[in-house]
Formats: C-alpha cells, structure tokens, sequence
C-alpha cells in the first residue's frame, strides 16, 4: 500500500480543496483537545513527511519472478502449490470485488491496498514460515492484512497484530480494515495509532515475531526505526517486508546488517520496489 492521500475533492475544484484543508484543520484542532498524544504524533509524522528527502538503495531490484526461488529458499516449500491454494485465490477475488466497488465517499484511494503481487508474497511467506505472531504497520482498507489472515487460516495457527494511525478527518476508524472479512477476523487485532506509539509496547507483549511488515510512512527516519525496532522481537526463523523500499535505503541498510538473506524485487502493477528478507539464528 502506498502512502495515504486523503480526498480532498477533485485536483481542480479549488473550493473543494479549500474545504477539505479547512476540515483538516478544524479536525486537528479538535484532537489536539481531546487526544494531545495523537495530536503530537500527527505533527510529527507531517514534519517527517515534509522533511524527508528521496535516497535510493544502491542495490537494483529483481524481477517479480526471481523473488519466488528466494522465497523457496526459506523452507523448501513447494510454491506453485502455495500459489494455486484455493484460500489465496479467494483472497484475491475479494479484494478485486471490494477494490471495484469502493465508495465514493472512501478517505483514499484504490492505490493504498495492496497489488496481487505483493499479497501473494504476504501470504506464500506465511504459509511457509508458520508463525505464531506476525505484525503489521499500515492497514488501509486492509487488502495485505485479509491476504496475511488468509495463510493464518489455512496454517490454522498464528495471530496478526495490525498498526494503522486513521485520515485525520476519519473519526471513528470505520474504513481502517474495511475489506477484512468477519469469517477472518477472531485472528486479528487492530491498533490505532501511530506506529511509533503503539509498536514498542505490542512488541515487548506479543514476542516473537516470525514476520513483520512495514507498510506505514515510508520516510526514512520512519523506516530505520520501525526495522530497528522490530529486530530485538525477531522469533529465530523471521522474515520482514517492506513496500515502497525505492524511496530511501532504509530497508538494505537495515538488511545489510541484520538479514541472512533479502533482496530488492520491482512490483508488477506499480512503479514500486518490495523488501523481502530472512533472518535466520
């Protein structure tokens, strides 16, 4: 999932545009009176946001194909079967029907779920790795975290942690995970706010993670923290993922460091790059 943009109205109708800043602005307002935590934690993540400054891995990514041996890699799993499983089909149909009849209404667009590709990662690493807990940041609407829920059922073990700050002008979370099914949902639970609030706490409660998932503010600052963090919560036979790696360095110097194997992969529908590692002890 890409970074949220939230609907403001139409590129050239600047009377919406000017309404919808407003509405921003009052709805700030409003949490820094309620919620002063999260209206530090918004401030913050604009401040990042707007600071932050575009620093390409050196490394060059593989094709979308060549990922899928490295994925073999991990457990000597057959993944053309994991692939043809009938539970990721399923996931894929309906987030395809739920992507094709998104609400006008909708906080963003159909570019913050996930593309096929990367959830059939998602789930092929969980079909392989097992794990009892795995943690997310970014939900969105939720299309990584229904492909995520779908290999913990077919594993019929394990549990997903999702980390999701909502739209400032969303209230009440509604939309945050609107595509999860409710047959999938007694694996998961979500936690509003921001990752940097929320995720050092999850961590020290919910050890190990066998795979963690970046998906939130892809700053740099953002993402060497979340990887850093992560790392000490890590089961002994983990992977991490993380999207959007183009943007900065953050996930190879991260990986250098710390993975026994990982690479840099090109997404298929978007101009995006994907982060895959193991990090075996």
């Amino acid at each position: 999932m890409k970074q949220r943009i939230d609907k403001l109205g139409e590129p050239d109708d600047g009377i919406s545009l000017v309404q919808g800043l407003l509405r921003r602005a009052w709805r700030l307002a409003t949490v820094l009176t309620a919620q002063p935590a999260e209206f530090v934690d918004r401030v913050v993540g604009l401040a990042d946001r707007l600071t932050d400054r575009r620093d390409p891995p050196i490394t060059m990514p593989l094709s979308s194909e060549a990922i899928w041996p490295l994925l073999s890699a991990a457990g000597g799993a057959d993944i053309a079967a994991l692939r043809r499983e009938p539970a990721l089909a399923a996931a894929e149909a309906l987030l395809a029907e739920q992507n094709a009849h998104l609400p006008a209404d909708a906080p963003f667009g159909v570019g913050n779920s996930a593309e096929p590709f990367v959830g059939h990662i998602a789930y092929v690493l969980c079909r392989i790795l097992r794990p009892d807990t795995v943690v997310e940041t970014g939900v969105a609407y939720g299309g990584l975290t229904t492909y995520l829920l779908s290999a913990l059922e077919a594993n019929k073990r394990g549990v997903l942690h999702s980390i999701d700050l909502p739209p400032i002008l969303e209230r009440h979370a509604r939309w945050v995970g609107l595509f999860v099914p409710q047959k999938l949902r007694a694996r998961w639970t979500l936690h509003l706010g921001a990752s940097r609030r929320v995720l050092p706490d999850l961590l020290k409660k919910v050890r190990p993670v066998g795979l963690f998932i970046h998906d939130s503010l892809h700053t740099k600052r953002n993402m060497a923290w979340e990887f850093a963090t992560a790392t000490p919560y890590l089961a002994s036979r983990a992977a991490v993922l993380s999207d959007d790696v183009e943007r900065n360095h953050a996930f190879e110097d991260w990986a250098r460091r710390t993975a026994t194997r990982w690479a840099l992969v090109r997404e298929v529908e978007r101009p995006g790059w994907l982060g895959v590692a193991y990090r075996f002890r």
